[in-house]
């Protein structure tokens, strides 16, 4: 299982969840600068951001190999909020999916409007650890074998890469041997730093 998350602040609180799989953080920013191939967004995102345009680059790069790895898992889990910056990832990931004509693996969505037990639900990364569990359970409302998707294309973000956190003890992670085998090629892939 491979788990797309929104954010490091989600990645933050997924880790001391320990919940079982891969995961990629999403990290272009998709809704600033021109619909292009990185190379071109780049130069862009580095005028208007202060960003390192060669970073910007690899960091993409990286990121689409990991996200080409995706077929060896057995799902795809999204886990995304509602707000533009999502909504634009989680279509260009629909689209990016149903390109692949069937290649590609399931996909399940975690899109909360709320959380149960969490009065004001303000972001994946807000939550408490034990609450990424129930929360995946209530709201994994898009189960699919083939997502379709109109969204227009756009360029994958850096991604920080990496199975159960080791905070978990082992009976916590639940891991299969092959899912481990295909966290150690995806963390090979990504860059190590969180800057992004």
């Amino acid at each position: 299982m491979l788990h797309v998350l929104n954010s490091d602040a989600t990645l933050r609180v997924f880790q001391r969840a320990c919940l079982p799989g891969d995961v990629l953080v999403w990290r272009d920013i998709l809704v600033e600068g021109p619909a292009a191939p990185p190379a071109v967004r780049a130069p862009y995102l580095a005028e208007r951001l202060g960003i390192d345009a060669q970073e910007n680059v690899a960091g993409r790069q990286e990121e689409a190999a990991a996200l080409e790895g995706s077929a060896d898992h057995d799902e795809v889990v999204l886990w995304f909020e509602r707000d533009l910056f999502c909504a634009v990832n989680l279509w260009f990931l629909l689209d990016w999916s149903a390109a692949r004509d069937g290649a590609a693996p399931p996909l399940s969505l975690v899109f909360p409007d709320e959380v149960p037990g969490v009065g004001d639900f303000r972001g994946l990364g807000t939550l408490e650890p034990e609450r990424l569990p129930s929360s995946s359970r209530a709201a994994r409302t898009s189960r699919t074998r083939r997502a379709r998707s109109d969204a227009g294309s756009g360029r994958l973000g850096r991604a920080r890469t990496r199975g159960a956190s080791s905070r978990c003890s082992p009976s916590r992670r639940r891991r299969s041997p092959s899912s481990a085998r295909r966290s150690a090629a995806i963390s090979r892939a990504s860059p190590r730093s969180s800057a992004a």
